[in-house]
């Protein structure tokens, strides 16, 4: 039943009402007029949506803000032709909607700092996940009708299995009735991956171009380990053409990696104070740790990922980059201990962190760390270790993301001084830079 229906109703019983109080027959004729078709909408509704499957056929994987196709395949087990048949793709809505108060709230927020700093919220700061995909089919007769379309998560995570709401108007839309169907499979979306033009894994050590790395390694070294579907900046030469024939897509081979890790990637990422859902230093950080990871695979290698599980941290080498991907998709914030800011916090994760990485990591490999902890408080961590690996920090500044950030603050950077000394080229991530950028330039250079 819908706000439609209910207005009928409440209508409906403010005229019997008034009609019972001034004796007139013609109110209780209206009345029962619109009652009458409150419930025959009502009937026609539930009728419409009975016996109707839904089969979601989507990828089990995706990378944020990427479109990928989704495929319905509807089922009418009934008899007669069913009209006007809405179907919402809830996938990526949250479970909590944001009531017109809220958005009140939101608004005049959003307006005040337009005024302030006269700049407008980016449309993809402003979308969050509220927003289902509404598929509306006119007609559906017996039998089965397919239909696709494309979506795009908002977020990088592991969703559960998609809710798709059924939905049918009734007569005339006096009513609106819905039955909720849930798809087999949820998916994992990946962190977006910026295409870098250059990291420093190593300040010891330039790594060599691509090409030559590929040519050294070209028929050796590599197991069969797989296939998946092509991604963008994959090597045609390792597309599986029978596969992609059957399945009438493009479809690529996967290796494991038999070369053990040459750099270990540390993520001490704790939860952010500014910025929006989608948009802050733990997720511009997880998608810097992936533009990192998708830039070293390219030269040949696959670096080990030191991240938050056990009561600590711990290290992985999965054997191929979405393997990699998926750890970043699946990464949860340290949670807070009782009466610790969020500076506290930052610094002890982040030294906590580096000790763990410290005894997994092979002697002589190079250490990023990534981070959100404010830079003084990870200046102090790296030299509570001393001689540490030689390594590069990617710093998200955590205060770009705040409503007082000025961009000129980082040429300024006073912090910069605390990192003197240690064995580590720094970069920092500020929002509205470019992450290319950001990786690309580092703040000093070591080596």
């Amino acid at each position: 039943m819908n706000r439609r229906t209910l207005v009928f109703i409440l209508v409906g019983v403010a005229l019997l009402l008034i009609g019972a109080t001034i004796k007139s027959g013609w109110l209780y004729l209206v009345a029962s007029f619109l009652f009458g078709i409150a419930v025959v909408g009502i009937l026609a509704g539930w009728i419409a949506v009975r016996k109707i499957t839904i089969t979601r056929d989507a990828p089990a994987e995706a990378f944020e803000g990427k479109p990928f196709n989704v495929s319905l395949r509807l089922n009418n087990g009934g008899r007669f032709t069913r009209r006007l048949i809405m179907i919402d793709d809830l996938q990526f809505r949250s479970g909590r909607r944001q009531g017109p108060l809220a958005r009140a709230r939101q608004q005049r927020a959003e307006f005040r700092e337009f005024i302030r700093t006269g700049k407008a919220l980016d449309a993809t700061e402003r979308a969050g996940d509220d927003d289902p995909t509404l598929i509306v089919v006119e007609e559906l007769p017996p039998g089965e009708l397919e239909v696709d379309y494309q979506m795009s998560a908002p977020k990088r995570g592991v969703y559960p299995p998609a809710r798709l709401r059924v939905a049918s108007g009734g007569v005339l839309g006096s009513a609106e009735m819905r039955k909720v169907r849930s798809a087999t499979h949820g998916m994992t979306i990946f962190p977006t991956v910026f295409p870098l033009d250059s990291f420093r894994f190593d300040p010891r050590a330039e790594l060599a171009a691509t090409e030559a790395i590929e040519s050294s390694r070209k028929g050796i070294g590599n197991d069969y380990y797989g296939i998946r579907e092509y991604s963008p900046g994959d090597s045609l030469r390792h597309v599986h053409w029978r596969s992609s024939a059957r399945m009438g897509k493009l479809i690529v081979k996967e290796y494991e990696q038999e070369l053990r890790p040459s750099a270990a990637i540390v993520l001490a990422l704790c939860r952010p104070e500014f910025g929006s859902p989608s948009r802050n230093s733990l997720e511009d950080g997880l998608r810097a740790a992936a533009s990192i990871i998708s830039l070293q695979e390219s030269l040949g290698s696959l670096p080990m990922v030191v991240h938050p599980g056990g009561g600590g941290f711990e290290a992985a080498a999965p054997p191929t980059a979405f393997g990699c991907y998926e750890l970043l998709a699946r990464y949860q914030a340290p949670e807070s201990p009782a009466g610790t800011g969020p500076a506290a916090l930052s610094s002890s994760t982040l030294a906590r962190a580096i000790a763990d990485a410290l005894d997994a990591i092979i002697p002589g490999s190079a250490m990023i760390v990534v981070t959100n902890a404010p830079p003084l408080e990870a200046a102090a961590s790296l030299e509570m270790f001393g001689d540490i690996p030689a390594g590069s920090m990617v710093l998200v500044l955590d205060d770009s993301y705040g409503p007082r950030w000025e961009d000129s603050w980082l040429d300024e950077a006073p912090w910069l001084a605390a990192f003197a000394g240690l064995n580590m080229n720094l970069y920092a991530v500020v929002a509205g830079r470019e992450m290319r950028r950001c990786l690309s330039e580092p703040l000093n250079t070591i080596g």
